[in-house]
């Protein structure tokens, strides 16, 4: 054999892809279930075991990068990207990880290509390097996704973070074209989807649409619930009772899955919100020990408000819809069900204030009092948003004649919350201030973009 024949064939591919693509199965599947040492182990054994392709370039290097993957997998994972700062140029060790996994993969497969092989074993290799490649693209993709999330303003974030997300989710589809072998990969393709769903109900709840966005809390808890199969629990305590929503065994996990316990708490904070968007139609249509551990979950706006309005001493606490410039008739929240049942033609509309500025949610339940404070509320309102750039800053108002002090904010979109109070209040003070920055931080999303953050220095 000449010398240019022995270098050619020491450059071959290996055969038996059989045996070679039920190695990257089974170390993906390792991955897929978060077990990232045994995962590490397994490739190192396969690296000095597979005899047929210790002598195979293609091999060895595919086998050195898988090991890297799964450190980066690990580090993905305890969110350790975000201890650089924020720099994708300054020692982001994990973005840079992936990326040189990704080139050295695709080297690997520019070999194989040049070599000009059509055989089966050949294309079998090819297909398995595309999906790792793949991945290490995906991931590249969402760590930058994640880091976008922690570093722009809560409203820029939650109108983009959607479109970010479809463009990843349709990259991954132009290169597999619904081919996905690895069991990793189809981890990824799980974690995107709840991803996309997650601000997709975001979006419903900022449009008010209960129906839609208690369908897609189900769906997400399925989707959790099957991500999270072989996560490593801890007992907790806090688990929540309640059949509709529970999804996972807890959301205790260690260090190594930081990541997943935000996924969790991201799944949390948007229940509690639908809770309280839609408190008066759940305590109408759900049982009462439902309704008991829907509202005992963590976090739950809905008790954060009313220890608050205690802790304030309000006189009257409401989240209003404002409607204005909508010209469908209003006939109440959930109301597209009864219309389907009895026809509009049987039902009367709501009209005037209440039909242009309806209460999401009162405490107290005090409909005489609402009806007293509301026209004051809806004229605060309406002087807020008439004032250019102040939407996002809490107004205060003290009306000397009557002795009431009322406050007001832009939540998101078209919901305002407002506290009343029956007595004149400082516009700096402090437990009120607290409340509102409490709330909003909550509701925008705020404080779980923070936790995505931070939670990787707790």
């Amino acid at each position: 054999m000449s010398a240019d024949e022995a270098s050619t064939s020491s450059k071959q591919p290996p055969t038996g892809c059989v045996d070679l693509e039920s190695s990257v199965e089974t170390f993906s599947n390792f991955l897929s279930k978060f077990q990232f040492d045994k995962a590490r182990e397994f490739c190192e054994e396969q690296r000095l075991t597979q005899a047929a392709y210790i002598g195979c370039k293609q091999w060895q290097c595919l086998v050195a990068n898988l090991v890297q993957l799964a450190s980066s997998e690990s580090h993905y994972f305890s969110l350790t990207f975000f201890s650089s700062k924020f720099s994708f140029k300054k020692d982001n060790h994990v973005r840079e990880g992936y990326m040189t996994i990704k080139n050295e993969l695709d080297n690997c497969y520019d070999e194989c290509e040049k070599l000009g092989e059509s055989n089966e074993s050949c294309e079998e290799f090819m297909l398995l390097l595309q999906q790792l490649i793949c991945l290490c693209t995906i991931r590249i993709k969402l760590v930058e996704f994640y880091v976008f999330l922690a570093t722009e303003n809560w409203r820029q974030t939650v109108t983009e973070a959607g479109q970010h997300l479809n463009m990843i989710n349709q990259s991954m589809a132009k290169v597999l074209k619904n081919d996905i072998r690895l069991p990793q990969l189809k981890a990824v393709k799980t974690e995107l989807d709840i991803l996309r769903k997650f601000f997709r109900i975001q979006s419903d709840l900022l449009d008010v649409s209960f129906v839609e966005s208690l369908i897609q809390i189900k769906e997400v808890a399925h989707d959790l619930a099957t991500w999270f199969s072989h996560v490593p629990f801890k007992a907790s305590a806090s688990k929540p009772h309640f059949f509709l929503f529970a999804f996972a065994k807890t959301t205790k996990c260690g260090p190594k899955l930081l990541l997943l316990c935000w996924f969790s708490t991201f799944y949390n904070t948007l229940l509690a919100k639908l809770c309280l968007y839609s408190h008066d139609l759940f305590a109408i249509h759900i049982p009462s020990s439902e309704m008991k551990s829907l509202l005992s979950a963590q976090p739950s706006f809905l008790q954060s408000i009313l220890s608050y309005a205690r802790r304030v001493n309000s006189h009257m606490i409401c989240l209003l819809l404002n409607r204005m410039g909508v010209n469908e008739d209003f006939y109440g929240f959930g109301y597209k069900n009864v219309i389907t049942r009895f026809g509009p033609d049987n039902l009367e509309p709501i009209n005037g204030r209440h039909g242009i500025y309806p209460a999401l949610f009162r405490y107290p339940n005090d409909q005489k009092l609402f009806d007293t404070l509301h026209p004051s509320i809806i004229s605060l309102i309406q002087d807020s948003a008439e004032r250019n750039g102040s939407d996002e800053r809490v107004r205060h108002y003290f009306d000397g004649r009557s002795n009431i002090t009322y406050f007001t904010v832009l939540v998101e979109k078209n919901v305002h919350f407002t506290a009343v109070f029956n007595r004149k209040v400082s516009e700096k003070d402090q437990n009120v201030q607290q409340m509102f920055r409490d709330v909003l931080d909550g509701l925008r999303l705020i404080s779980l973009i923070n936790d995505l953050r931070q939670c990787h220095k707790n």
